[in-house]
C-alpha cells in the first residue's frame, strides 16, 4: 500500500495491492458488481507492488490474469487494440484525429471516456515518424570506431512505439541523428503490444506481436528503443508463445537484444561531452525503476553530462499507465499533482524522462497547469531530444 499511487490518489484499500488481490479473489462477487470491475480496472499496472512485497505476491499479473479473463473477449476492445497495430488503420485514425482542436474534448467522447481532468493532450504530428524515416540519410554522430566493441561497429535497429511515432517523432528522430545513417528501421513496425496485454487482451498482444517479429527479424545487435515501457514488454515477448512455437524462439533472441537508449549510450561507452547552462531533475519511468536490465543508466548519464547541475527528485508513478489516465482521469489529475510536488523541491529548469507515456502524461498535464496560470515550471523533454542538444 506505501507505494501503489493508485491508494494514495484515493485513500481507498480497494485500490490498494491488498484489496484488489482480496477483490478479484472473491468469485462470488464477480464481474456484474460496478465497484468489482472498478477495482479491477483502476491498476496502473507499474508494478511496484511485486516488485517491493516481501513475500514475492505478483499482484499486478494476478489483475492481468482476471482482465483476461473478464474483458479479454470484448469486440470494442479489440477493434481498438487492432487499429493500434494495424498501420493502414492507424493513419486514417491520425488524420481524422489530426483535424481536432487542440485540447478538443470531442476525441474523448468519441471514445466513450471523459475529458482528462486538466490535460491538455497534444495534436498528432503531420506525418508520422515511421512514414519518412527510412528515405532520411544522416551524418553518424558515433565515431567510426566505437569505444569497447573491438573496432566494429554494431547493426543498430530502432523500434519507435505508437506514441512516439504518431505524437513525438522528433523522439526517433533524435535517436537516429545520434546513431546515424547506419541504423535500420524497420517500416513495418506496430504496436509492442503493451496496451493489450496490460488490458487482458492476450490473443490480440500476440498477433501485434507477430507483425513486429515479421517486421523485425533478428539480424542485429541491439534493438534500441526510446520507451523503456516498450523495452520492458519486448523483453516480454517470449511468454506470450510456448517454447514449441518458431515465434517464441525469435521473440526471446529480440527480447535479449532489445535495450534503453540511455542503456545503450552506456554500453557502447560514447559520451556527450556536456551541457551548458540549465539545471534538469529526472522522472524515471516506472518500467525502467523496476527492471534490472537499465537501473541507474539514465540518472548515471544525466550526472556525466549536468554534474551538480542534475538534482535527482523523489521517485513514484507519473499516473499515465497506457490507457489508465483515460479511464480514470481524476486519479491520474492527482498522481500526476504528486510528480509536479516533487519536482518543486528540485526547483529545476528541465524534466528528462525516457518513457512514451511518461512523456504524454508529463506534458500534458504540464500544458493543463499553465493553462490554469500555474508559475514557473519545467521544460519536459526526452532524454534522446536532450542528448541532441549536446556538443
Amino acid at each position: 500500500m506505501a507505494v501503489c499511487p493508485v491508494y494514495w490518489a484515493t485513500k481507498e484499500e480497494r485500490f490498494g495491492p491488498r484489496g484488489k488481490f482480496a477483490l478479484i479473489s472473491q468469485e462470488d462477487i464477480g464481474p456484474r458488481n460496478q465497484k468489482w470491475i472498478e477495482t479491477l480496472e483502476a491498476c496502473l499496472q507499474c508494478g511496484a507492488c511485486s516488485f517491493t512485497c516481501a513475500a514475492g505476491v505478483k499482484v499486478n499479473e494476478a489483475i492481468r490474469a482476471k482482465r483476461e479473463m473478464v474483458f479479454g473477449k470484448s469486440r470494442l476492445d479489440r477493434i481498438k487494440f487492432q487499429a493500434m497495430g494495424h498501420p493502414g488503420i492507424s493513419k486514417a485514425l491520425s488524420r481524422v484525429i489530426g483535424g481536432l482542436p487542440n485540447g478538443s474534448g470531442l476525441l474523448w467522447r468519441m471514445l466513450g471516456l471523459s475529458t482528462p481532468k486538466g490535460f491538455i493532450m497534444p495534436p498528432l504530428a503531420p506525418r508520422p515518424f515511421l512514414s519518412t524515416a527510412a528515405r532520411e540519410s544522416m551524418i553518424p554522430r558515433l565515431p567510426p570506431l566505437l569505444e569497447g566493441t573491438g573496432g566494429t561497429i554494431p547493426r543498430i535497429s530502432i523500434f519507435v512505439g505508437c506514441v512516439q511515432n504518431y505524437l513525438f517523432p522528433q523522439v526517433p528522430k533524435a535517436i537516429q541523428k545520434w546513431l546515424g545513417s547506419q541504423v535500420i528501421i524497420p517500416t513495418s513496425q506496430g504496436c509492442c503490444g503493451l496496451p493489450a496485454w496490460s488490458n487482458g487482451h492476450t490473443s490480440m498482444a500476440r498477433q501485434l506481436v507477430l507483425k513486429n517479429l515479421n517486421a523485425l527479424g533478428t539480424d542485429m545487435d541491439f534493438l534500441v528503443t526510446g520507451c523503456a515501457s516498450c523495452a520492458t514488454m519486448i523483453r516480454d515477448w517470449p511468454r506470450l508463445f510456448s517454447p514449441g512455437e518458431r515465434a517464441f524462439s525469435q521473440a526471446k533472441q529480440l527480447a535479449g537484444k532489445v535495450i534503453e537508449f540511455s542503456a545503450l549510450v552506456s554500453r557502447l561507452g560514447y559520451y556527450p561531452s556536456g551541457i551548458d547552462g540549465p539545471s534538469v531533475s529526472c522522472h524515471i519511468p516506472c518500467h525502467q525503476r523496476f527492471d534490472r536490465n537499465d537501473k541507474g543508466c539514465t540518472e548515471r548519464l544525466l550526472e556525466r553530462l549536468f554534474g551538480s547541475r542534475y538534482r535527482p527528485m523523489e521517485q513514484a508513478c507519473c499516473g499515465q499507465g497506457g490507457t489508465f489516465a483515460l479511464a480514470f482521469p481524476e486519479k491520474a489529475w492527482r498522481i500526476f499533482m504528486g510528480r509536479i510536488a516533487a519536482w518543486k523541491k528540485t526547483d529545476t529548469d528541465l524534466l528528462v524522462t525516457t518513457c512514451s507515456g511518461c512523456l504524454l502524461q508529463l506534458r500534458s498535464g504540464i500544458k493543463g497547469l499553465k493553462k490554469q496560470g500555474a508559475g514557473h515550471l519545467p521544460r519536459v523533454i526526452h532524454l534522446a531530444e536532450l542528448i541532441d542538444l549536446a556538443k
